[in-house]
């Protein structure tokens, strides 16, 4: 006569590769006969994987690597990446365990591989990464208040950018050495105002940096000029000459120095005819009898920054 059967037994997951060998034992009265059966257990697969960066740019790359434990070691991979409309997009089955995916929007995307064991024909999904692509850092604007100023005065400048991730640094620079200035924002937009006190051609510089590596400068230039030479076009009195009682009147016009004036016109005698800040104007003063001819010297002094002019006329009363 002839038997068959089958048995079944569970294996517990081990740690590394086994070997075991399985032996079936028959006994029939006093006869006996044996057969063995050697098996590989493996491992249960489990895959993990893992990107070169979490964040980047629109248009640029990034490399996914996928890492697998246990199984046969004879793997397939297939990588999957989820766009932000939802669209699924596939590599197809390759030997690579690694993968390069280009980001053409902007958004957050999900990517995952699955893994293939071919000995056996069994897959396991590795973990989901989700990558978030940002826009091109770009600089859109970057102006000044004014393209010529005097020395000493203020520049404000302005600037907008776009892209990249924040926070961003944002920094100026200028080729004259007067300008050093940095800031940690996540604002994409700002203005800053600085004084230049060398005269020449300033190129200045606005660097933007974002949180994902990428950098932008743009490059402006501020004429820094010497203030003209201040100048007294005219100073002069009428009448110039007079009998007896007269009031005496002087006039004055200023140009050049910074446009901002200090004006003192006094007399020989010590009195204070003017004193204010007007580039044109006028003053008088009465004189009474003199007991002889007196001739009086009118002088003006102006002040303008840094710079001073005088000038002296002279009337003569009888």
């Amino acid at each position: 006569t002839s038997q068959s059967g089958s048995t079944q037994y569970t294996y517990p997951n081990p740690s590394s590769t086994e070997g075991i060998t399985i032996t079936l034992k028959v006994t029939s009265g006093p006869a006996s006969a044996s057969a063995s059966k050697n098996i590989i257990i493996y491992p249960a697969m489990s895959a993990s994987i893992s990107a070169y960066e979490n964040n980047v740019a629109v248009g640029s790359q990034d490399k996914f690597t996928v890492s697998v434990s246990g199984g046969s070691g004879n793997f397939e991979y297939n990588y999957y990446v989820i766009s932000p409309s939802g669209a699924t997009s596939s590599s197809g089955w390759t030997t690579s365990n690694t993968y390069t995916y280009t980001f053409n929007y902007a958004g957050t995307y999900t990517v995952y591989a699955v893994v293939k064991d071919v000995t056996f024909g069994n897959t396991v999904q590795t973990n989901s990464l989700t990558i978030t692509a940002v826009g091109q850092l770009q600089i859109n604007s970057f102006t000044a208040s004014t393209s010529s100023i005097y020395v000493g005065q203020s520049v404000t400048l302005s600037w907008s950018f776009s892209g990249g991730e924040a926070p961003y640094i944002v920094g100026i620079t200028d080729s004259m050495g007067e300008i050093s200035w940095s800031t940690l924002t996540t604002s994409t937009s700002g203005s800053q105002t600085f004084t230049l006190n060398k005269v020449g051609s300033d190129s200045i510089t606005l660097t933007v940096g974002s949180s994902d590596g990428q950098y932008q400068s743009s490059t402006i230039t501020v004429q820094v000029n010497n203030y003209p030479p201040l100048q007294i076009n005219s100073f002069s009195v009428s009448p110039t000459a007079h009998d007896g009682q007269t009031t005496e009147t002087v006039s004055w016009s200023i140009s050049g120095g910074t446009g901002s004036y200090y004006v003192v016109v006094r007399d020989s005698f010590g009195n204070i005819i003017y004193s204010g800040a007007t580039s044109s104007g006028s003053a008088s003063h009465t004189y009474g009898n003199p007991g002889g001819a007196e001739t009086i010297t009118f002088t003006i002094q102006v002040n303008s920054g840094s710079q001073s002019a005088s000038a002296s006329t002279s009337a003569t009363i009888y």
